[in-house]
């Protein structure tokens, strides 16, 4: 696990400005369903830094390795407080294995992260948060609360959240319930398709961070205004 604590401080100016500044919090499926996605999330990734990090000042990043943890597996909290490049270091040596059935438990990694003061601080106006989640298949419930009341509290806390999976799923209620957003995600996205929906993405968060404002759902990179 990588941890750093020696970032600048938020209050810092540039050119007599504020800077702007985000911690994104990344959830990917390090699953044995995973590994079939495996070159599209990393694809996605490496494009996904370079961008959200040319439209901030300064981007902290969390990143945790998803597991099942209905059979016995813990996630996996890899990194904290890091930079861009330590995430992709961190998602290089995943190793997507285990899994007990085709469901998996992201909702319990929702509703952990939620319980966990420490995981997504409130940094007040200084610092926007958002949420990237990884996902290839139907979630299994978690062990409190609904995928509604998860979306719900997420929203509440100004969380947002941005959902790059396999369409049809039931997490398509959670992102409802959060006012967050979907991506469709491929196993083998060509080079135009993973700039593509990187681009939109980090447009995305950018835009939502800094402004607060919600689209009811994105599908292949396409955002919807919320009404």
């Amino acid at each position: 696990m990588t941890t750093h604590n020696d970032l600048p401080s938020m209050n810092r100016t540039l050119n007599g400005v504020r800077p702007e500044t985000a911690l994104i919090h990344v959830t990917d499926d390090w699953t044995g369903s995973g590994a079939t996605w495996a070159t599209g999330i990393e694809k996605i990734t490496n494009h996904l830094v370079r961008d959200i990090e040319s439209k901030f000042t300064q981007v902290r990043w969390n990143y945790v390795g998803m597991r099942d943890q209905k059979v016995g597996e813990n996630d996996e909290y890899r990194l904290k407080d890091g930079s861009g490049a330590d995430l992709l270091r961190e998602q290089a040596a995943a190793k997507r294995v285990g899994g007990g059935d085709a469901e998996e438990t992201f909702a319990q990694t929702v509703e952990d992260g939620l319980s966990d003061p420490n995981v997504l601080p409130n940094a007040g106006a200084t610092e926007a948060r958002g949420w990237i989640m990884f996902t290839t298949s139907d979630t299994k419930p978690a062990d409190n609360n609904s995928l509604a009341e998860l979306g719900a509290e997420l929203k509440a806390r100004k969380i947002k959240f941005y959902l790059i999976g396999t369409p049809g799923t039931n997490l398509m209620e959670l992102v409802d319930a959060s006012g967050g957003f979907f991506f469709e995600l491929t196993n083998t996205p060509s080079e135009a398709e993973v700039a593509a929906i990187s681009a939109n993405l980090a447009a995305t968060v950018a835009a939502t961070l800094r402004s607060g404002a919600t689209v009811r759902k994105t599908t292949r990179g396409e955002t919807v205004a919320a009404p």
